[in-house]
């Protein structure tokens, strides 16, 4: 006669030597079969979490690539932001370049051209940002067209004796805004 052993509860049981009551053996199986469920359902919960951030992960790859490309969306752009402190500069943006001018302050008729990035962050409202190559600054641009403020944060000259970290807030004025 061929033994029959069930592991119920932790303990080894053999149909030679032990006899299992009806309702023990019943108890078992029922026990099977809701550990089945439970691992079933772990294992939807399992697959459900994976399939989630695969999901994630493909979008924020997708997200990160549309990043990194430059975008010029204020190309066709022109304004004028007034600081808090006096200092006043005019600003037009065309083909991924921002040509500036200082109109008032102690930089009055001080002019250049740098490439910019921007993005879009709100209804008319966009941050840019500025590297300039020739005294490595950084300089980022915050503007909301909607409510004419805006908002700058720099670091200019780093590493020399003429760096400066300047944040500071001021008002638009004579915007010719063109969305891309």
């Amino acid at each position: 006669m061929n033994s029959i052993f069930i592991v119920y509860l932790g303990r080894l049981y053999s149909s030679e030597k032990d006899h299992l009551s009806l309702h023990g053996l019943l108890t078992f199986y029922l026990l099977a079969d809701v550990i089945k469920i439970q691992l079933i359902t772990k294992s939807k919960i399992m697959k459900q979490f994976a399939l989630t951030m695969f999901a994630l992960l493909a979008i924020t790859f997708l997200s990160y690539s549309q990043e990194t490309e430059d975008e010029h969306l204020l190309d066709g752009t022109s304004t004028n932001y007034y600081y808090q402190n006096g200092m006043a500069v005019h600003v037009e943006f065309f083909e991924g370049q921002m040509k500036y001018k200082w109109i008032a302050g102690p930089n009055k008729d001080a002019e250049g051209q740098e490439k910019y990035r921007s993005r879009k962050i709100g209804d008319k409202m966009y941050v840019v940002n500025i590297y300039a190559e020739a005294n490595s600054s950084f300089v980022t641009l915050i503007f909301n067209f909607s409510q004419n403020v805006m908002c700058s944060s720099a670091l200019i000259a780093p590493g020399t004796d003429q760096e400066q970290i300047l944040f500071e807030g001021g008002i638009i004025e004579h915007v010719k805004l063109k969305e891309n």
